[in-house]
């Protein structure tokens, strides 16, 4: 009985040395290979599955920003007759005198409201919520979903 244990385990194993693949070991000081560029894909040898993954690939990029929760600042919301040029009017100056911040203009129905920023944290938003109150009085802090911000 305890042969054909044996046999049977051993028979077990045998598929794991032959499929087994030897990646290496990966040190801290290894550096990414730069004789790859990362939209260079490396071919699989099936053309099928090449168009395929290539398919994808285009997908994802056409794709628009993905988004995280953060918090922007709204600087204004109007709604009436003259609410979208405010807004409008809101959002140019705001550019002018904060060129370093994205602004982002929305309309809901029946109101136009201008919020700025991508803010990962509150702590962020307040730093800057204060120097935007003495342009903005009416400005305050929101809960959003943020853009991504890029990757460097």
């Amino acid at each position: 009985m305890l042969r054909f244990l044996l046999l049977f385990l051993l028979l077990l194993s045998i598929p794991d040395f032959c499929f087994s693949q030897s990646f290496g070991s990966i040190s801290a000081n290894d550096q990414p290979d730069s004789t790859m560029v990362a939209s260079e894909v490396p071919s699989t040898g099936n053309s099928r599955l090449d168009d395929l993954i290539e398919g994808k690939i285009e997908l994802f990029r056409s794709q628009p920003e993905s988004n995280m929760p953060g918090f922007r600042i709204r600087i204004i919301s109007a709604s009436g007759q003259t609410a979208r040029q405010k807004t409008l009017d809101a959002r140019s100056r705001f550019s002018r005198e904060f060129p370093h911040i994205r602004t982002y203009w929305l309309y809901t129905e029946p109101d136009y409201k201008v919020y700025v920023g991508d803010y990962r944290t509150k702590t962020d938003a307040y730093r800057d919520l204060v120097s935007i109150k003495r342009s903005f009085p009416s400005a305050f802090l929101v809960s959003d979903q943020i853009a991504l911000p890029p990757l460097h």
